[in-house]
């Protein structure tokens, strides 16, 4: 069974220049007593302009991803990605989150917005 979800990050604070991070931990249940072991599981997380140009692929492949299957996470950061990717502008873009199961199939799969806002310091 696949998990479709649209979700907006505005709540994650993201400043254009830094790289994309995003904890995930993935549950097996709604009360959140028992994480789901996605060991062997592969992930996706692209981020594109307004414009559909890729921002980031960060993958569990090159580095952007790191999975620990027992414990239920998945967290982007693409500061580890090989190659490292340009930093990434101000403005709102759009991305994509995929998580295949050991056998490829696409179990979960989530888009939305993210803003990234410009840095202002000094």
């Amino acid at each position: 069974m696949i998990g479709r979800f649209h979700v907006d990050l505005n709540a994650i604070p993201a400043m254009a220049g830094q790289a994309m991070r995003l904890p995930m931990i993935f549950w097996q249940d709604r009360n959140k007593q028992s994480v789901l072991n996605i060991t062997g599981y592969s992930a996706k997380c692209t981020l594109l302009d307004v414009d559909g140009n890729v921002l980031v692929a960060a993958t569990s492949a090159n580095g952007g991803i790191t999975i620990v299957g027992a414990s239920g996470t998945a967290n982007v950061d693409s500061s580890g990605m090989s190659p490292a990717h340009a930093a990434i502008p101000a403005g709102t873009h759009s991305y994509a989150y995929e998580l295949y199961n050991a056998s490829g199939v696409l179990e979960f799969y989530m888009t939305g917005e993210w803003p990234y806002d410009p840095d202002l310091s000094p």
